[in-house]
C-alpha cells in the first residue's frame, strides 16, 4: 500500500528547522465528540523542504493528541524518545524554548481501508507523520545505528535491504545514513567492517 503523504495542520512544510516558541493544547469538537490538538508554534524558520513556498519566518504545526499507539501522536513521541531517551523524552513539552529539525517521515499508522468510509476496516500503514530528527543542545540517547541496520539486512539482497532501509523511520531520521544508502556506500562499509557477509546468491548475513 502507498505510503499517504497527507500533513497534519495542512502545512505544506516537509522539512525545517526553528525555534519551538511554545506547545500549546487545544479542544475541538469532531464528529466523534472533543478531541485534543496540540499546537506546536515555531519562529526563526529555516525551511529545508516544502510542497510549495514557504517564505514566514513562522509556523504552526498541528498534531492530534492520542495515548493510542501507531498514531501521528505516537511517531512523533517515539521520536523525541529517540533523540533524548525514554525519561528525557516522555514528555514533548521538552521541546519547548530549543532550536530542532523536524521532518515529515514514514511512521506504521491505523487508518481506514477506504478514505471514504472510516466506518469501514480499518489497516495499519506506512503514512507520513512529523517526526522530530535534531534537537539543539540535546545530549542523543540514540543508540548506534549500526546494530540496528545490520538487523535490517540480514537475509536480504542489498536492493531489498534497502528498499526496507529507506521505509524506515528510524533510518530516516539519520541524514547521514540515508546519504550512505543514496551513494550505494553503507553495505560495502559494512562487508569491509565485517560486520556483514554476502552470500553466492547475493544474500546479505549479520556476521
Amino acid at each position: 500500500m502507498p505510503i499517504s503523504t497527507e500533513t497534519s495542520g495542512l502545512s505544506p512544510l516537509r522539512r525545517f528547522r526553528g525555534m519551538c516558541q511554545s506547545i500549546e493544547e487545544d479542544e475541538r469538537q469532531g464528529d466523534r465528540g472533543t478531541y485534543k490538538v496540540i499546537v506546536f508554534k515555531f519562529t526563526d524558520l529555516e525551511v529545508l523542504e516544502s510542497v510549495s513556498p514557504y517564505p514566514f519566518p513562522t509556523a504552526e504545526i498541528q498534531i492530534s493528541h492520542s495515548d493510542r499507539s501507531e498514531t501521528r501522536w505516537a511517531a512523533m513521541g517515539d521520536s523525541i524518545r529517540r533523540l533524548l531517551g525514554p525519561e528525557d523524552g516522555a514528555d514533548a513539552m521538552v521541546l519547548e524554548g530549543k532550536r530542532q529539525e523536524w521532518a515529515m517521515l514514514p511512521s506504521p499508522t491505523r487508518r481506514p481501508e477506504d478514505p471514504e468510509n472510516p466506518r469501514g476496516a480499518w489497516v495499519t500503514a506506512d503514512t507520513d507523520c512529523w517526526q522530530v530528527v535534531a534537537i539543539e543542545g540535546a545530549a542523543e540517547a540514540a543508540q548506534d545505528l549500526t546494530e540496528y541496520l545490520c538487523e535490517l539486512a540480514d537475509g536480504k539482497t542489498e536492493v531489498d535491504f534497502h528498499a526496507k532501509a529507506l521505509g524506515d523511520s528510524r533510518v530516516m531520521a539519520d541524514p547521514k545514513t540515508i546519504e550512505a544508502i543514496t551513494e550505494r556506500k553503507l553495505v560495502p562499509a559494512l562487508v569491509e567492517a565485517k560486520l556483514l557477509t554476502r552470500d553466492a546468491e547475493g544474500i546479505l548475513h549479520k556476521a
